[in-house]
This record gives structure tokens, C-alpha cells and sequence, in this order.
């Protein structure tokens, strides 16, 4: 009986020894694949970020121009 449990102790043990590492290698792999993920997401949300700003900056300036160009329309029918 003591043999039988201390024989089980052993493979425990030594099972423990072998799949940890494996375990701890599969969990690093996954972790690395979710930060290189998040880093791609990241890169891409940003190159989004930026042309909506050069979308936001390109309106301000049309905005601008239908503004002045309707002040001038109006100063000239205002003219006649």
C-alpha cells in the first residue's frame, strides 16, 4: 500500500515537472500572439485616427471657402 502511494506521488510529481513547462510555453505563445494582435489593432486604429483628422481638417478648410464664397455672393447680389 505505502509503495503504491508513494509510487503515485512520483508519476504525480514527476507528471507535474513534465507538463508544466508545456503548459507555461503554450500560455507565453498565446499571450505573445494577443499583444501582437492588440499592437496590429492598435497600429491600424491609429493610421484610422489619423485620416479621419485629415477628413476633419479638409472640411474645416470647404467649410470655409462655402462660407467666404457665399459672403461674396451675397456682397455682390447685394451690390446691384
Amino acid at each position: 500500500m505505502e509503495i503504491l502511494l508513494v509510487g503515485f506521488y512520483v508519476v504525480l510529481i514527476g507528471g507535474l515537472l513534465f507538463v508544466a513547462p508545456i503548459l507555461a510555453l503554450i500560455r507565453a505563445h498565446k499571450a505573445a500572439r494577443l499583444a501582437r494582435e492588440n499592437q496590429e489593432g492598435t497600429q491600424g486604429l491609429i493610421q484610422r485616427v489619423y485620416a479621419l483628422e485629415k477628413q476633419v481638417e479638409e472640411l474645416k478648410r470647404l467649410a470655409t471657402v462655402s462660407k467666404l464664397l457665399r459672403m461674396t455672393v451675397g456682397v455682390r447680389v447685394l451690390s446691384f
